[in-house]
């Protein structure tokens, strides 16, 4: 048996028939081996190499066999704007799978939060930032809903790194753990583009006493180019970001919110 032909059929029917693949890249299946063996992964590819779904196909994988329900997956970034970015991607590849996804953050408007209710179905899989996961830890019925939590997709990793909002995240993860029935091992796969100390991101991602596994897959050369245009006036600043991402997906850094506003 291949290792497509080990996926659950409506994995396999996604892959073939959406997505229009018939074989994983591969930083896919370095992937898919290293988190179905039940380890702390740290997947290092370059931009557009295939991470998300990298971390994605497993995971769906695994809760399609698994055939359990409720919260069993988070998605967590740093960024709410890069959750927005990915959230279609993610949502059509779980839609597809049967699985129902739902996020919590700030950009969403408050009737639109998943909010727990028992008379309201579970979510499979929650997206979200560190900050709003505390704020549902700290609620003791939604806390609750948290305890099936099999696996966590930590995007962007490298920026939580030697940070106090690393440390805050860490803290996350083990209570996490601790509000499991049976304590058992959440999972932990963290994605980014290639840096330079990819073991030290590693070791601190994943605890001393349990299995981890980098993959990491090189850059291909390419020759870059980049462009500066310095502008005083803020009008004249905003013409110039609104011309360079007319027609395009960009992520657009500035000082503060009234700025980005």
């Amino acid at each position: 048996m291949t290792l497509f032909e080990s996926f659950h059929p409506n994995l396999q029917e996604i892959l073939l028939s959406d997505l229009k693949w018939d074989r994983l890249r591969q930083v896919q299946e370095e992937t898919y081996r290293a988190v179905i063996s039940g380890a702390d992964v740290v997947v290092l590819a370059p931009t557009a190499g295939g991470k998300t779904e990298a971390a994605f196909i497993p995971v769906i994988d695994a809760l399609l066999k698994a055939g359990s329900f409720g919260i069993r997956a988070i998605y967590l970034s740093p960024l709410k704007a890069l959750i927005n970015d990915q959230e279609d991607r993610i949502r059509s590849m779980c839609r597809r799978a049967g699985l129902m996804v739902a996020s919590q953050h700030g950009d969403v408007a408050s009737c639109d939060r998943w909010i727990y209710s028992r008379e309201k179905e579970l979510p499979d899989l929650l997206l979200t930032t560190p900050e709003s996961l505390e704020v549902l830890l700290n609620n003791s019925c939604s806390r609750d809903t948290l305890s099936s939590v099999m696996f966590v997709i930590i995007d962007e990793i490298h920026a939580f790194m030697e940070t106090d909002r690393g440390v805050h995240l860490l803290c996350l993860l083990d209570r996490l753990e601790m509000i499991s029935p049976r304590r058992h091992t959440v999972q932990r796969v963290g994605l980014s583009a290639t840096i330079g100390n990819p073991i030290d991101l590693l070791e601190w991602l994943s605890k001393q006493d349990r299995k981890k596994q980098l993959v990491q897959i090189p850059s291909p050369a390419t020759q870059k180019q980049f462009s500066f245009v310095v502008e005083e006036g803020f009008s004249a600043q905003v013409r110039e970001v609104a011309s360079a991402v007319q027609g395009k997906k960009a992520l657009v850094f500035v000082d503060n919110r009234s700025f980005a506003e």
